[in-house]
């Protein structure tokens, strides 16, 4: 199984509902891939989706999900 690493702008651009990261999602979620991250990784999505200008459009539920499926 093919394993990739997906970079935090990525996911933050899935979290807003970006069109473009919607295959990316969907391959996923059929596991065609697995997801590698680090600790750094996760603390740095935790990090960029609470700034001010992404959490006025990102709901909190959602990053949240997001964290725990990674």
């Amino acid at each position: 199984m093919l394993r990739i690493v997906v970079d935090t702008n990525l996911w933050i651009r899935a979290l807003l509902g970006g069109p473009i990261t919607l295959p990316i999602l969907e391959a996923w979620y059929a596991r065609r891939f697995t997801v590698i991250v680090s600790q750094a990784l996760i603390d740095e999505l935790n990090d960029v989706w609470q700034r001010p200008r992404l959490c006025r459009r990102i709901e909190a539920e959602d990053a949240e999900r997001l964290l725990e499926q990674l």
